[in-house]
Order: structure tokens, then sequence, then C-alpha cells
């Protein structure tokens, strides 16, 4: 048995992909499911009355104790927002609880995918559960999708690397999150040398039609209200986009 991706006991737990209150929003007789493995892109599909799609990969006291917490403020904040698309504006208070939120799903689906990780430190995954301190280099987007069809959720996460050579020291985890009208993306940098430990990250950022409209940023929080959903609903085919948007050609500063 692994270890819990929050603390050094073992991972005897089974936690929610999508939490179970997500599954209550929607009246659905039920749920199509679809997992494509990488590198390889084999697909698997197959169908449940609920969702209640689970892994392993922390503890008991973990999964009901402070992460419990976060998704019982989490349902009665985000409600609206996932199963209307509900608009809001977020002040400092619910910006954190957003982030918490979109940072504990980030680690867990690290943790479920055989990337050859974690790509978060021990240490700051320890810090997190004790704090909610959300590491250095992490910054998250909010979107908002509309499907005429009917409700999609989504839990994809990859490592990738920037094209060119000049900074072929870096590594990024991305972690997209969709259920019904709002999507969260989590962008983290992490430095694949030693010597560059504690060095400043650099400032990342996709393609440059990647803006406001379509993707708010919220964390870092500047410590305004942060207004969602964006002008810009996302389609079928740009969510695809969205998700695999730090795959190609990216900015970076100093």
């Amino acid at each position: 048995m692994s270890e819990c991706a929050f603390c050094p006991k073992q991972a005897d737990s089974r936690e929610h992909v999508w939490s179970a209150w997500i599954g209550e929003l929607f009246k659905s007789s039920g749920y199509n499911f679809r997992r494509i493995t990488m590198p390889t892109g084999d697909l698997a599909k197959w169908r449940r009355p609920t969702l209640d799609e689970k892994t392993r990969v922390v503890c008991e006291k973990c999964n009901n104790g402070w992460m419990s917490d976060i998704e019982g403020r989490s349902q009665a904040a985000f409600s609206g927002m996932i199963r209307d698309g509900t608009k809001i504006s977020l002040l400092p208070r619910g910006t954190a609880l957003l982030a918490a939120f979109a940072f504990k799903c980030a680690v867990i689906a690290d943790h479920a995918s055989p990337h050859g990780g974690p790509f978060f430190t021990r240490f700051a995954r320890r810090q997190f559960r004790e704090s909610l301190q959300i590491p250095s280099g992490v910054r998250m987007w909010a979107a908002a999708f509309h499907d005429p069809i009917g409700h999609r959720g989504i839990f994809n996460s990859y490592y990738t690397t920037p094209r060119g050579d000049t900074f072929n020291d870096l590594e990024f985890y991305v972690f997209t999150f969709l259920a019904g009208h709002l999507a969260l993306q989590v962008h983290a940098t992490r430095w694949t040398k030693l010597r560059k430990c504690g060095t400043p990250f650099p400032i990342v950022e996709p393609e440059t039609y990647w803006d406001t409209r379509a993707a708010t940023e919220f964390w870092p929080s500047d410590g305004f209200p942060v207004s969602w959903p964006p002008s810009l609903n996302l389609s079928g085919n740009m969510l695809q986009q969205f998700i695999h948007r730090w795959t190609g050609s990216v900015r970076i500063q100093i």
C-alpha cells in the first residue's frame, strides 16, 4: 500500500475523483466514463449509475478530516457555479477556498496517474495539509463551459516542458478539472536541476489568445474580487485547446 499523498500514513481510503456532492447536483440516470492512458493512448469506456469514481491515494484521517472540511465549504460556495453557471464575485476568502479545492484535486490526480512523480515535494504537500498553503510556482485559472447536450466532467493531468533549449531545466505539471459549467486549471513549475532549486521561477504564459475573455487567473490572489464566468464560454473544441494549451509555444519572462 502506498503512502498518503498528504501525510506519512498509508493510503487506506478511497477519495472521490469528482466529489460526491457534485454528483448530487445533477439529476442523471447514469454517467458515461472515458479514460485515456498516456502515453499509449489506450482508451477505456464504461457506464455507471452514479458519479462515484474513486482512487486510493490518501489516508482515512486526511480524507475524513481537513479534506472533508474543504469539500463541505466548497459545496456551499460553488454548487451554483457548477450546476447552473451562476455568476459570482469571489472575495479573497472565496478565492483561497477555490484554490485549495483545485490544488487538492491536482495533487490527487498527480498521485493517481503514472507520471513517475510525485511532482510536488513531500514538504509542500505536508505544508498544504497543515495550513492550506499553496507552494510557489503554482498558478490557477477559472473558465466556464457550456454544452447544450448535457453536463460533462474532466479530470486530466500531464507533465510537459517548454520548447527550445533556453529553459530546458524547467518542467510543468498541468491539471484541468471540469464539473458542469466550472473549469479549473492548475499550472505548476519546478526546476529539474538541483543547482537551480531556490531560484525564483520565471513567469510563463500560454499563447496570447488565452486572455481574460476565456480564462480568468485567480491564483496567486492579488487581493481583489474575482468575477466568474469570463465573457467567453469554452466550447467542445476550445475545451481541448484549453487543456493542452501548455504543450505548444509558451512565453517565458525572467
